[in-house]
C-alpha cells in the first residue's frame, strides 16, 4: 500500500511542505516587592550579572520550575534542579524583575545595578495552591513571553533527556513554524531536515516513539502521511523527549517518549492571537471565566488553504479535477480549580487530513479527550487523577468515482481509554516516592484489503512503491485490556552528591500472553566545580500493532511485546561564562523483535510471524551550547550504527542496517538579538547528515494494463546522497498598546543532497515509459518563507 508520494512528485504544491510559525507565549502579572542584596564576590564576567536562588518560603527547598524575568525587555532565565538563576547583559538601568512558578505567589522586586557589579539574590515564594501550570511573566504591554530552557545542567538523576520550551520550538531557523522541526536538531535525532517531519531517535523507528498530547496518546502525529505535524506551535508550551529511563508513570517505545503540555490558561483575562502564512491560517483566544480568574478557557482553529491552491491548479490545467488535499485541527482546554487545593483541567483534539491523487486517496483523522485531576493533600502529598480516551483513524475509503487499477479500499482504527492515578510523596526535599495504576481498554477495527508485507521487516527502510504481495482481506475487531502497576523511588543526596532515581514498571495484563517488567535506574554524581557525571538503564517494551499482526487470521495474539535494553553513560559540564558541555555515549539491546520469512508465501495464513528478531545500536552524542546576553549557540555531533537481524531470512540474511542507521550527524546554529529591547531576531543554522541506508527494488508487470509492482532485491544494500541544508531567519516585532505585530522571513538552501525516501511510481509514466526509483526531493535549492503574526 502506498502513502502519498504520488501527490508530493508535482513542484507546484511547495506551500504544503511548511507550517505556519509557533506563537511566542504571552505572560502574567505579579505584585509583591522584595529587597535584593549585594554580593560581596567579585563578578566572573566584566558585565551586569543578577545571579541567586529562588527557594520555597518556610520549608527553604528550591524551586526547580520558576522563572525569572526582566519585565519590558525579552529577557528570561529558568532555575536549575537547585533553583539557581543568572541574568547577563543586563541594560544600563534599574530593572524589575518578575519572579513566577506554578504553584506559588508571584514576586516582583526592582534592583539597582551599577557597570560590572554583581548582585545576588535569595527570593522566597508562598505557595499558592491551584496556581497555573504555566510558567510566564508579566511585562508591560503584557505579551506572552516564554524563556528558552535553561543551559545550567540539571543534576538530579534523571535518564537522558532534552526539554524544549516553546522558545525553543519557534525559534530555530528553518523550522517553518512546526515545533517537530525544532526536535530534528537534538542530539540522537535524525531526520531528512526537510520533506518529512517525522523522526527517528537513536537508531529506531518512527513508529517506536509513543508520543501523548496532554495525556492523549497519538498513534499517527503527522498531516498527509509525514509532510507536516499535527501539533500547532501557539499552543504548546512545553515538549520532552525521553530517550532512556523516562519517569515510572510515563510510557515509552523502544525508543523512548515524546511528551508535550499545551497552554492551560490566559497570562491577562483575555488574549489571543491570529497567524496567517502561505500555508493556512490559524488563531486561539484565551479568556477567564470569572473575577478571580479560577477558571478559564482555550480555543483554537486551524486549516490550511490547499484545497484553494489545488482548485486554482485544476483550473490552469496543472492537476486533475479529481485532485484534492487539505488538513486541520480544532483544541479547546478548559482548567479551574475546584478547591483551594484541587485543579481540574480538561483537553480536546480533533485533527484530519485528505490526499486525493492519483493512486492515493487517503483519510486520517484524530479524536482526543482527556480530564485531568490535581489534589494537593498537603505540602508533601499530591494525588494526580487522568481520564483519557483517543481515536487514531485511517483510511482509504471504497470510492466508486476512483479508477485506479490499483486501487485498493481498507480502513484502520484504534480506540483506547485510559486510566491512570498516581500518588507522589516527598520525604524531604530531594528524596521522593511515587506509585499508581495505569489501565488501558484498548480496540483496534481492521477491515478491507490490506498488502501482506511481512515479508519485509517493519524496521527496514524502502521506497515507496506497491510491494508486490499477496492481499489480505481482513475484518477484525480485536479488544484487549493492558493493566500496569509503576512506583519509583528518588534520594538526590543518597551518598556524597551521589543521587539515584530507581522506578518499575510492571505490566499484569497486555496483548502478549503473559506479564512482563520493566526496570529504569537513572543516577547522577555533581561536583563542586560543575561537572555532573550521570548514567542510566532501562528496558523498554513496546507490542507490535502493525495491521498483518492484529488480523485475526494471519496474525498472531501470542507474540511477545519487543524489547530494547537501553544503557547510557555520560558527562556534562558547566562553564560560568554560560557555556554547557556534555559528551553521552550509549547502547541498545534489542530482542523478541517480530519477524516472519522474507519470501513471500503463496497463502498468507501459512506464514507465522515470531519473536526471534534481534539487533544492537550504539552511539556517541556531543553538544556545546552557549548563552550569554543577547547571544545564543548550539552545536551537536552524532556518530551511530543500527542494525537488527532476521533469523528467519534466507534471501537475505545476517545483520542489516536498521531505517535509523544514519551514521553521521551535525548541527550547529546561532542567533543574536539586536535592537534596544532585542526586538529583532536574526537566526541562522546548518546540518549535515549522512545517507539514509535504503533497499533496492525491481519492477515487475502489474495485474492490470500499464502497472507495475515492485519487489525487493536488495534489502537495506546501498545509501542515498549525504544531506546539507542552511537556513536563516529574521524576525521582527513592533509592538502597540495592546496588540503586537510579528513578522519572520526564512531562506532554507539546499546545496547537496535528497530527502529521506525515494518514489517508484505503480504507473507508466509520460511518453509510456515504464516507471524507475527517483530521489523524493520535492524542495528547491533555495526556498524562501515569509510568515505574519498578530497578537492581542
Amino acid at each position: 500500500m502506498r502513502s502519498a508520494s504520488a501527490l508530493i512528485r508535482r513542484p507546484f504544491l511547495l506551500p504544503i511542505l511548511v507550517l505556519t510559525m509557533g506563537l511566542i507565549p504571552r505572560a502574567t502579572q505579579a505584585q509583591e516587592a522584595a529587597e535584593p542584596q549585594q554580593s560581596t564576590a567579585t563578578p566572573t564576567v566584566q558585565e551586569r550579572v543578577i545571579r541567586g536562588q529562588v527557594l520555597q518560603a518556610g520549608k527553604g527547598a528550591p524551586i526547580t520550575t520558576a522563572v525569572v524575568g526582566v519585565s519590558g525587555v525579552d529577557m528570561e532565565a529558568l532555575c536549575d534542579a537547585d533553583g539557581h538563576f543568572l541574568l547577563s547583559g543586563l541594560p544600563d538601568r534599574p530593572v524589575e524583575l518578575v519572579v513566577a512558578a506554578p504553584g506559588f505567589r508571584k514576586r516582583r522586586l526592582w534592583v539597582r545595578t551599577r557597570s560590572t557589579e554583581s548582585v545576588d539574590l535569595t527570593i522566597r515564594l508562598r505557595r499558592r495552591p491551584g496556581e497555573s501550570n504555566e510558567t510566564v511573566v508579566r511585562s508591560d504591554p503584557p505579551w506572552r513571553v516564554a524563556a528558552r530552557s535553561p543551559l545550567a545542567p540539571d543534576t538530579t538523576p534523571q535518564g537522558s533527556k532534552h526539554t524544549l520550551s516553546r522558545r525553543d520550538l519557534e525559534l530555530d531557523a528553518g523550522v517553518f513554524g512546526d515545533p517537530i522541526r525544532a526536535v530534528h536538531r537534538l542530539p540522537g535525532v535524525a531526520s531528512d531536515s526537510g520533506p518529512n517531519s517525522w523522526f527517528l531517535v537513536r537508531g529506531g523507528s518512527p513508529d517506536e516513539v509513543i508520543t501523548e498530547l496532554d495525556g492523549i496518546q497519538i498513534r499517527e502525529l503527522h498531516h498527509l502521511t509525514g509532510i507536516v505535524s499535527i501539533l500547532d506551535g501557539a499552543l504548546l508550551q512545553q515538549a520532552s523527549l525521553e530517550l532512556s529511563a523516562p519517569a515510572a508513570h510515563l510510557s515509552s517505545g523502544l525508543s523512548g517518549g515524546f511528551f508535550l503540555e499545551s497552554i492551560d490558561r490566559p497570562t491577562d483575562r483575555l488574549d489571543g492571537a491570529l497567524d496567517l502564512s502561505l500555508l493556512g491560517v490559524s488563531g486561539h483566544v484565551a479568556t477567564a471565566l470569572d473575577a478571580a480568574e479560577d477558571h478559564s478557557i482555550i480555543v483554537s482553529s486551524r486549516r490550511s488553504f490547499l484545497s484553494a491552491y489545488l482548485q486554482a491548479a485544476a483550473a490552469l490545467g496543472a492537476v486533475g479535477q479529481t485532485t484534492g488535499a487539505d488538513y486541520g485541527q480544532y483544541f479547546g482546554r478548559y482548567s479551574g480549580r475546584l478547591a483551594e487545593n484541587q485543579n481540574i483541567s480538561v483537553s480536546i483534539l480533533y485533527s484530519d487530513d485528505r490526499i486525493v491523487f492519483d493512486d492515493v486517496n487517503l483519510r486520517h483523522a484524530v479524536l482526543g479527550l482527556s480530564g485531568r485531576w490535581t489534589w494537593q493533600v498537603n505540602d508533601t502529598t499530591t494525588f494526580r487523577g487522568q481520564l483519557s480516551h483517543s481515536t487514531n483513524r485511517s483510511e482509504q475509503p471504497d470510492d466508486e468515482t476512483f479508477t485506479h487499477p490499483l486501487y485498493r479500499s481498507w480502513q484502520d482504527s484504534e480506540h483506547r481509554t485510559r486510566l491512570r492515578t498516581h500518588v507522589s510523596h516527598i520525604i524531604e526535599p530531594g528524596r521522593s516516592v511515587d506509585a499508581g495504576v495505569d489501565a488501558t481498554a484498548a480496540t483496534r477495527q481492521l477491515s478491507g484489503t490490506f498488502a501482506d508485507d511481512r515479508a519485509v521487516p517493519s524496521w527496514i527502510h524502502r521506497p515507496l512503491a506497491e510491494l508486490s504481495a499477496p492481499p489480505i482481506h481482513s475484518a477484525t475487531n480485536a479488544t484487549w485490556p493492558e493493566v500496569l502497576l509503576f512506583a519509583q523511588g528518588r534520594w538526590d543526596r543518597i551518598l556524597g552528591p551521589l543521587g539515584i532515581r530507581i522506578g518499575l514498571r510492571a505490566a499484569l495484563l497486555s496483548r502478549g500472553p503473559r506479564p512482563w517488567l520493566a526496570p529504569r535506574v537513572a543516577a547522577s554524581l555533581p561536583l563542586p566545580w560543575g561537572t555532573t557525571f550521570f548514567g542510566s538503564f532501562a528496558l523498554h517494551h513496546q507490542d507490535r500493532l502493525d495491521p498483518v499482526v492484529v488480523d485475526r487470521d494471519v496474525g498472531s495474539a501470542d507474540l511477545l511485546p519487543e524489547r530494547a535494553a537501553h544503557f547510557t553513560a555520560g558527562i556534562k559540564q558547566w562553564f560560568d561564562v554560560g557555556l554547557l558541555v556534555s559528551l553521552e555515549a550509549w547502547h541498545k539491546h534489542y530482542d523478541q523483535l517480530v519477524v516472519a520469512p522474507d519470501r513471500a508465501a503463496a497463502r498468507p495464513s501459512s506464514v507465522v510471524q515470531t519473536n526471534e528478531g534481534h539487533g544492537q545500536a550504539q552511539g556517541i552524542e556531543a553538544r556545546a551550547a552557549l548563552r550569554r546576553g543577547r547571544v545564543g549557540l548550539d552545536a551537536s555531533y552524532t556518530l551511530l550504527r543500527s542494525v537488527r537481524t532476521n533469523p528467519l531470512a534466507t534471501q537475505f540474511p545476517g545483520q542489516r542496517p536498521a531505517m535509523g542507521d544514519q551514521r553521521h550527524g551535525l548541527q550547529a546554529g546561532g542567533e543574536v538579538r539586536l535592537g534596544p529591547k532585542r526586538g529583532l531576531l536574526v537566526s541562522v543554522h546548518y546540518s549535515y547528515a549522512s545517507g539514509w541506508p535504503t533497499s533496492t527494488l525491481s519492477r515487475e508487470p502489474g495485474p492490470e494494463a500499464d502497472t507495475y509492482l515492485w519487489t525487493v532485491t536488495g534489502l537495506q544494500d546501498r545509501r542515498l546522497e549525504d544531506l546539507h541544508r542552511v537556513a536563516m531567519r529574521l524576525e521582527g516585532t513592533h509592538a502597540f498598546r495592546w496588540f503586537r505585530l510579528r513578522g519572520s522571513v526564512t531562506l532554507l538552501a539546499t546545496p547537496s543532497g535528497s530527502g529521506f525516501v525515494e518514489d517508484c511510481p505503480s504507473l507508466v509514466g509520460e511518453g509510456g515509459n515504464a516507471p524507475t526509483c527517483r530521489d523524493l526531493n520535492y524542495l528547491p535549492v533555495v526556498m524562501p518563507w515569509v510568515g505574519l503574526r498578530a497578537e492581542f
